[in-house]
């Protein structure tokens, strides 16, 4: 889990650019997902188990998440994979 989790923590980092624009609502939910990181990761696309969970935690936390992302540290956006509409 620890490589996925790496993996989500470099989204986050990209997310983060002030060139994504991402909504509040988008960095709400990519915070929600952060902090029940290991249940989503314990659940699979099979039979709707993923989205069924998000679906709820949605609704049930949505309102009280923070739209700030967390920090990210330099070597994660070293990392991280560039924006495909990105020019480097």
């Amino acid at each position: 889990m620890s490589n996925t989790y790496e993996q989500y923590r470099r989204f986050l980092g990209w997310l983060a650019h002030e060139h994504i624009r991402a909504t509040p609502d988008v960095r709400r939910t990519a915070n929600l997902v952060e902090a029940h990181f290991r249940e989503v990761h314990a659940t699979t696309s099979a039979a709707r188990s993923r989205s069924g969970l998000v679906s709820r935690l949605l609704q049930q936390e949505f309102a009280g998440i923070s739209d700030e992302l967390p920090a990210i540290t330099e070597q994660a956006e070293q990392n991280a994979v560039p924006c495909p509409t990105q020019k480097p």
